[in-house]
């Protein structure tokens, strides 16, 4: 099995560097010795893997397929590596994090001091987005506070909720005694909605809410919720907003909810992770950290 290994991984690094001689060079051996291990793994096999020329190294159909597996193994194998070498340290490493502008002041922001005091090995590359970024192609390790859809990413990718946010309509007391208080859905038209990037027109409205609102059309449009918030307390429009992100505003009083008899739907908000690497030591650290944040802020909101 040992031999089989170390055959698979010699076989690895050539169609990595494609070259018999390179990859000698990389193990500091004779290229007849790794001609020689390519030759065994090729009998245990039962099938050769490469077609080769004097200077151009080319995989078979076979070969192609069997590199699929091996890149797979020498995965594992790397992991499992880095599980053993770190199981009696404290981790170490870097993390990349990315959060959702609604939810990294009330979550990970107010937690974080005391991660990095408890953790101060562990390296964390942080970035705040409201759009949902791709979580394979981004090499993320975690992905905080947004909706999601999971059809066609990876079948080890985990998503725990952390909670369900009220959508709510929202304005300043001030714009709603001029514009007038709205009685029912068809009174919304009169209000200037201000928009976000992500949900533009009045029909991306409908989409999130799953109504038909009749919204007007705005010449404003705007990349942040803070933004949006920002011109709202100017008296500048209304817009539907998750509740966790104006609940201060709503708490204060200087924003009203408007129709907050009607319900505009809610937004779900999840952590995501990679359970093949939650057993690494740094992932596991800010996982069971995470896990317990997510059960106090529930508690709170």
């Amino acid at each position: 099995m040992v031999s089989l290994i170390k055959y698979m991984l010699t076989f690895n690094k050539i169609v990595e560097l494609s070259s018999f001689v390179k990859t000698a060079e990389y193990y500091e051996i004779s290229p007849p010795a790794v001609s020689a291990q390519i030759k065994k793994l090729e009998n245990k096999l039962g099938y050769k893997l490469f077609n080769r020329t004097t200077r151009i190294v080319h995989l078979t159909e076979r070969g192609v397929a069997f590199y699929e597996h091996t890149k797979k193994v020498q995965e594992l194998l790397k992991n499992t590596e880095k599980l053993y070498l770190n199981v009696n340290e404290n981790p170490k490493g870097e993390l990349k994090i990315v959060v959702s502008e609604i939810i990294c002041h009330q979550l990970l922001f107010k937690y974080l001091n005391e991660f990095i005091t408890m953790y101060p090995e562990i390296n964390l590359k942080i970035e705040i987005r409201e759009e949902v970024p791709n979580f394979i192609a981004n090499k993320i390790d975690f992905l905080i506070g947004f909706r999601i859809d999971l059809k066609g990413l990876s079948p080890n990718l985990i998503a725990q909720k952390i909670l369900s946010s009220k959508l709510l309509l929202v304005c300043t007391p001030e714009h709603e005694k001029f514009i007038g208080r709205p009685k029912s859905l068809k009174d919304i038209k009169k209000f200037r909605f201000l928009y976000h990037y992500l949900t533009p027109t009045p029909e991306s409205f409908d989409s999130l809410t799953g109504l038909k609102l009749e919204l007007r059309q705005s010449n404003l449009l705007l990349n942040t919720q803070n933004a949006i918030i920002s011109l709202i307390l100017k008296n500048i429009g209304v817009s539907i907003l998750p509740d966790n992100k104006v609940y201060k505003y709503l708490n204060d009083g200087s924003l009203i909810r408007l129709l907050p008899s009607f319900d505009f739907g809610t937004m779900d908000q999840y952590f995501f992770y990679d359970k093949g690497n939650s057993h690494l030591p740094t992932h596991k650290a800010f996982l069971n950290f995470m896990k317990e944040k997510i059960r106090l802020y529930q508690n709170i909101y």
